[in-house]
């Protein structure tokens, strides 16, 4: 898996596309591991995004820290996927939520 930062303050997953504004807002795609450097307290958080490697603020509402240690073969599989097949793989599992939550 990719190098983390080691001014790293833990890790999460992008669960939601955030295509970012500003110069200094850091894109992600569903499936982005991102290494955070800080937590800001209003919900604006820093990090580098290990898949594309650019550094930014982000809102932690498009994240999740809650990875399992059985999550990292696959997010290390995700990183070489591309954009598409990273998205056709989000609406699936968006498909299978919503047909176990019925």
């Amino acid at each position: 898996m990719a190098d983390e930062d080691t001014d790293s303050v833990g890790r999460a997953v992008a669960v939601a596309l955030f295509e970012g504004t500003e110069p200094k807002e850091l894109p992600l795609q569903i499936g982005d591991l991102v290494a955070i450097s800080f937590k800001g307290d209003n919900g604006w958080w820093v990090g580098t995004n290990l898949t594309s490697r650019e550094e930014g603020i982000f809102p932690s509402t498009f994240v999740t820290e809650d990875i399992e240690e059985n999550d990292k073969d696959l997010l290390e599989a995700m990183d070489n996927l591309s954009v598409e097949a990273k998205n056709i793989l989000a609406v699936n599992a968006l498909v299978l939520f919503t047909l176990f939550r019925q």
